[in-house]
């Protein structure tokens, strides 16, 4: 998706709704990015958004818990995404950031431990698409 999703960065669009039912593959195995309706231009707004913005809460960003969006916020989601597909499940069981303090929540579990056919570079890079601190 790698091709993809540089050219909708490049245009200055944030998806906002990336999520696995977002994400279709073609008969050549190329990634396609759908679900557009919730997208908006960086030029086009401040990034500062009501906390009850719509997203599939599972793969928002902490950030957007906060109404603060960015198109780092879009890499939180696919690193959800790809934790999901080497582990089987989420990051987390439920989103905890729009109720706990980022400092008190604890980083998941680094996917090489669940899984150890992934490499502990590939579960660093992973986690550190979760990080919690946009500017990471």
């Amino acid at each position: 998706m790698g091709g993809y999703y540089h050219i909708y960065t490049k245009q200055g669009i944030i998806h906002r709704g990336i999520q696995p039912k977002a994400i279709l593959i073609n008969k050549d195995n190329n990634f396609l990015l759908t679900s557009f309706d919730l997208a908006i231009l960086t030029s086009s707004i401040d990034h500062r958004l009501l906390p009850q913005q719509p997203g599939s809460q599972n793969y928002m960003a902490p950030e957007q818990f906060r109404g603060s969006v960015s198109q780092k916020s879009d890499q939180y989601a696919l690193g959800c995404i790809a934790y999901e597909l080497c582990t089987g499940h989420l990051p987390f069981d439920e989103p905890p950031f729009p109720l706990t303090p980022i400092d008190q929540i604890k980083p998941p579990i680094a996917p090489h431990f669940i899984n150890p056919s992934v490499t502990p570079q590939v579960g660093y890079a992973i986690l550190k698409s979760l990080s919690f601190k946009q500017k990471q």
